[in-house]
């Protein structure tokens, strides 16, 4: 659940120097009025030591590339034709060049599906007095024309959960084993053993991140303020 925002809200965007896949959106209710909307995002990309940035949403060019190949792979078979007169016939001849036309086509639908509801960011609302909520938006993204080192997000779908303040025991930082690697995760401890909400659970975004948006939701919540 969502604050609504009067029209005067004025958000305010900044992002870590080092790890720009981390925005912080602070919205001003008022000209007057004392920051009270927090939102952490954290967009579905990293930033390696090399400079390379390694992308989990929305198309890029490898994505290009193999639309490319499966193009050219059906035209080079004649699958183009073929698919266009079974649907002309409408009838399914149960033979091999019928069932390559139909996993071509069911291959390249899905694969472009796929990329169309990627994670575009996970984000992280702590309320004051109200609880937390946990979004996940997924959609479209690529690059602007001639500026691949910016994108262009189109929202599909958001799905959210919203731990009330009633719920909650605490707000942690902890280490857990992941695979064959540890790594550290931001969680929401809920009260009477109702187990641990994970935050950012599918970018799951480094140390540093997280203990942006782990001192930033104390902060918020418990009115907790880091020394260091």
């Amino acid at each position: 659940m969502q604050p609504s925002h009067p029209h005067h809200a004025r958000p305010i965007t900044r992002r870590l120097v080092n790890h720009p896949q981390l925005e912080i959106i602070k919205t001003q209710l008022g000209p007057s009025a004392d920051i009270n909307h927090v939102e952490y995002r954290v967009y579905n990309f990293q930033r390696l030591n090399n400079g390379r940035v390694l992308r989990g949403d929305g198309w890029g060019l490898r994505d290009l590339v193999i639309i490319s190949i499966w193009v050219w792979f059906g035209w080079k078979r004649s699958l183009w034709l073929d698919a266009n007169t079974l649907l002309v016939n409408r009838h399914l001849y149960r033979n091999p060049q019928t069932l390559m036309i139909l996993g071509w086509i069911i291959s390249l639908l899905m694969y472009i599906y796929t990329k169309c509801i990627t994670i575009i960011y996970e984000s992280i609302i702590p309320l004051p007095n109200l609880g937390t909520q946990l979004s996940t938006i997924r959609g479209l993204s690529f690059p602007w024309p001639f500026i691949p080192s910016k994108r262009i997000y189109i929202p599909v779908r958001s799905s959210n959960t919203f731990v009330p303040l009633s719920d909650i025991s605490t707000i942690i930082l902890n280490q857990a084993l992941f695979r064959f690697s540890v790594r550290y995760y931001l969680g929401i401890v809920k009260k009477d053993g109702q187990g641990v909400v994970v935050a950012f659970n599918n970018i799951r975004p480094g140390f540093e991140v997280l203990r942006e948006v782990y001192h930033g939701a104390r902060e918020i919540m418990f009115e907790e303020y880091a020394t260091t």
